[in-house]
Parts: C-alpha cells; sequence; structure tokens
C-alpha cells in the first residue's frame, strides 16, 4: 500500500478470475489496473462467480496483495460490522459502488456507511441499471426500492459515475440534482490484430459474446442469418452462459432451420482471455443487444481489428462515419441482412480498410486523454 495516496474501497459482487458476469468485473479490473499507481484499491467482492456454488481456489475471507491492490474475497455478504471495521482499519477515504440494486454489494453497505458519524466520500456506478430497458425488468419492485430510497435520501449528496451520455440522462431523470461525472469505461489495447488478408470474397467468420437471455436479442440474430442468400457462407459463433433456458432453446430451434450455407456453433462459456482468441479468429462481431450500458466485448473486437454491427441500444453510434461498423434499429432486420451481407462481399483489400479502421478507433478510445481525467474526479474526495 502507498502512503499519502487515496484509500478507496471498492464493493462488487464479482471480481477476477470470475467472468461470468461479463462487463462489471472488466470495469474495475480496467479502471484499477489503470490507476493502482495513483490510488490505493481495497476490493470486497464474493468468493464465487455468478451463479457457481464452488468458491475460486484462492484463500477466502482475508486481504489479499495482488500485485498493487487488494482483494477480499467474502463467503458471505458483507454484514454492517464488517464494512463499519473496513472503513475504519484501511483509512478509506472513499467508498465507490459497482452497482445499483445488488442487495449486499451495494444497498445494505450504502445504508451502513450513511449511518456513520463521519463516513467516506460515497459514489455509485449504476452500470446501466437506471436505464428504461433495465428498469423494465421487475420494475414494480425497483420503482418501489426507488421511491424509498428518496425519501430515505439514501442517494442524496453522493457522486454518480456514468459512463455515456444516455446513463447521465437515466440519472438526472430520476435524480434531478445529481451530481454525476461522465467517464465511459476503459479498455485496454492488444498485442494481436486479426488477419484481413484472410477476408475471402462471399464470406464471413461472425462471432457474438453476451449471456444468453431475452435482452441481448440472440433471437434475432438468427433471423437476420436466416434471410441471407444462398451465394454467401457464413460461419456464426455465440459465446455466453446460458441464463435462460427456457428462451435458447426458441433459438435452438431457429438455428437448426437455418440453411446449409449458414454454420452455426454454441461455444458455451469461456474466459475472458479465451475470448479473446475467438475474437481473434473472426471477421465480424454481432451484438443486437435491446440495451447495453457500455458492451465491453465492442471495444475489445475493435482493438483486435474486428469491425462490429450493433444495435442501436449501445453507446457506440454513428459507426459507419468511422468505417468501423453500423450501428441500426433491432427492428429493421432488413437493414441488418443487408449490412451483414455488405461485409460478406468483401475482399481482403476492402475489409483490411475496416479492420485498420476499428484497432485506429480502439486506440482513440483508449488513450482518451479527457476521459482519464474524468476518471480522476470520480475518485477524487474535494
Amino acid at each position: 500500500m502507498k502512503s499519502g495516496k487515496i484509500n478507496i474501497l471498492i464493493l462488487v459482487d464479482w471480481f477476477t478470475p470470475g467472468f461470468r458476469a461479463g462487463g462489471p468485473i472488466r470495469s474495475v479490473s480496467n479502471v484499477v489496473k489503470s490507476f493502482q499507481n495513483e490510488f490505493n484499491f481495497w476490493i470486497l467482492t464474493s468468493n464465487k462467480d455468478l451463479g457457481m456454488e464452488m468458491p475460486y481456489d484462492l484463500d477466502s475471507d482475508v486481504w489479499l496483495d495482488c500485485e498493487g491492490h487488494f482483494v477480499y474475497y467474502s463467503s458471505v455478504p458483507p454484514s454492517k460490522e464488517m464494512i463499519q471495521a473496513t472503513v475504519g482499519d484501511k483509512s478509506i477515504h472513499l467508498v465507490y459502488f459497482n452497482s445499483m440494486f445488488s442487495p449486499s454489494y451495494t444497498i445494505r453497505p450504502l445504508r451502513t456507511i450513511r449511518n456513520m458519524e463521519v463516513g467516506p466520500r460515497i459514489v455509485v456506478a449504476p452500470r446501466g441499471m437506471l436505464s428504461e430497458q433495465a428498469l423494465a425488468i421487475k420494475s414494480a419492485k425497483k420503482k418501489l426500492f426507488l421511491t424509498v430510497a428518496k425519501l430515505a435520501g439514501w442517494y442524496s449528496g453522493l457522486r454518480w459515475h456514468s459512463t455515456s451520455t444516455e446513463e447521465t440522462k437515466s440519472i438526472k431523470k430520476r435524480f434531478k440534482n445529481a451530481e454525476i461525472i461522465e467517464a465511459p469505461n476503459i479498455g485496454w489495447l492488444p498485442d494481436q490484430k486479426i488477419t484481413a488478408e484472410n477476408k475471402v470474397e462471399n464470406t464471413i467468420r461472425l462471432v457474438s459474446v453476451s449471456r444468453i437471455a431475452r435482452i441481448k436479442n440472440i433471437d434475432l440474430i438468427f433471423k437476420v442469418l436466416a434471410k441471407m442468400p444462398d451465394s454467401v457462407s457464413i460461419n456464426y459463433r455465440h459465446i455466453g452462459p446460458i441464463e435462460d433456458a427456457d428462451y435458447w432453446q426458441s433459438c435452438m430451434k431457429l438455428a437448426n432451420e437455418l440453411a446449409p450455407n449458414i454454420e452455426f456453433e454454441y461455444v458455451g462459456e469461456k474466459s475472458h482471455e479465451e475470448i479473446s482468441q475467438f475474437l481473434l479468429d473472426a471477421q465480424l462481431l454481432i451484438m443486437l443487444s435491446a440495451s447495453e450500458n457500455f458492451g465491453h466485448v465492442i471495444l475489445e473486437a475493435f482493438s483486435h481489428g474486428l469491425p462490429c454491427v450493433v444495435s442501436d441500444g449501445t453507446p457506440w453510434r454513428r459507426l459507419e462515419d468511422k468505417k468501423v461498423g453500423f450501428d441500426l434499429s433491432c427492428e429493421d432486420i432488413d437493414g441488418i441482412t443487408e449490412k451483414l451481407i455488405y461485409f460478406c462481399s468483401m475482399n481482403a483489400k476492402e475489409f483490411g480498410v475496416w479492420s485498420d479502421a476499428a484497432r485506429s478507433f480502439a486506440e482513440d478510445c483508449i488513450s482518451n486523454d479527457v476521459n482519464l481525467t474524468n476518471y480522476k474526479k470520480v475518485f477524487s474526495i474535494e
């Protein structure tokens, strides 16, 4: 631990080496790696991955020194006494909540800190949970909670971390006088880039990465593929855990009806490192989610030189202007089909232009000085 630095406690349901929760894990991990030379990070999290019964092969219920930051993998939800002791013993200046509705890692700890006589600065990152699409899921319960939280003042006087303009609007809609700092999620630029020279006309290797749930619109991808002409050849892989088995069955029914020129493979769930290898083997990422707060895999695809076709429910917009992909309405199935055919038709030289642009775009996003400065504002205790 570095003396003289601001001590930050991060509460997050899941953290590395977990990967099943996807984006939220990458969000926190990338921030910690980027700023651990400037801040002291203490991360309090579960000792199990999302939906798993077995704990990680790590020591639980002790603070572990993890090469520049500290992690406590808890076997039980953190108690009021533990939160109070951690804040006091570690001289915590700021507590960062990486969720909005987590009972164990946001709601109860937030109330505990609010009741402390002299508590640390508080930052809440809702991670898209205040969007209309997210609030529509279990809407009555969430609306009741927000009403109670406002009346009790749990979210008054704290700081909000927004990762997009749309999220800023969502926060302001529900907390009009909120202090909001907008800082998009941080990515890492990998060493490897896809080999654009391998692109063959009228073929494409397609990949999608997400948990299997209705909000991800995986069935829409199959409906688009069903409209592809016989003149093209497509290999499509999906990576991600099955969250909704009934929904996946309906998707598989569509997959089984695809024409012979469309090959589909469900790869299953993979670690972040394994996903990178699948991205390197692909030529186009497709992601048609109804809503994405950020979409880490989109930035990771760009960073590998992989163009993307995404829905207009992500923060990644006007992609065509940058020659890195397309963003379209999920209702525009014909438009999505047209863009997929367009990528299929490219030869290696044409595809290389888009691949190089995707890599350059990722470099600009990752090295954005304004974003890095705004993160320092997020963690400021002033």
